[in-house]
């Protein structure tokens, strides 16, 4: 998670918060937490005198608050990034993008196969290939495919003179 570094003073130098305006926080997830804290609880201290031995018993309690802490905070940072994403309306503009992004799909699929029979008809199916972001990928790529890539580019230089002087 990007977060703005200039409140954070007590945490962070200035001279750092003046070089890193934002700066990367990591947050854990609730099930993640949890297992921290089951190992916790799970974890026999060893030590080989007595005061070793209590020295790790102190640790053993201070990792247990510290992993119950954070699975509260996981716990209520997961609820409120939940109810932020109902009510923005985020999983229902996923779902709009998707249909969306489908829908091209499917008209530069229709496009591609439909018969060209003119200049016109060529440099609109290079187009659709063109908008369904494979050509780009292929582009990138060596071998037939960058050839067939090539291609289309060609095809698509090659008749968009023709397409505006008409």
């Amino acid at each position: 998670m990007m977060r703005d570094t200039s409140p954070l003073t007590k945490r962070l130098a200035a001279k750092f918060r003046q070089g890193n305006p934002t700066a990367c926080f990591v947050v854990i997830s609730p099930e993640y937490a949890q297992e921290k804290l089951e190992w916790a609880k799970t974890y026999v201290p060893k030590g080989r005198t007595e005061k070793a031995l209590a020295a790790n018993r102190a640790q053993k309690e201070r990792n247990i608050a510290e992993s119950e802490r954070q699975l509260a905070l996981a716990r209520e940072y997961r609820a409120e990034t939940t109810r932020l994403r109902i009510a923005a309306g985020v999983d229902q503009a996923k779902r709009r993008v998707s249909k969306a992004e489908a829908a091209v799909t499917d008209a530069c699929r229709y496009i591609s196969e439909a018969e060209a029979f003119t200049t016109e008809g060529l440099r609109i199916k290079a187009e659709a290939i063109k908008a369904s972001g494979i050509f780009d990928a292929f582009k990138a790529s060596s071998g037939i495919m960058a050839d067939i890539a090539s291609f289309v580019q060609s095809v698509i230089s090659v008749a968009s003179p023709v397409a505006a002087a008409a």
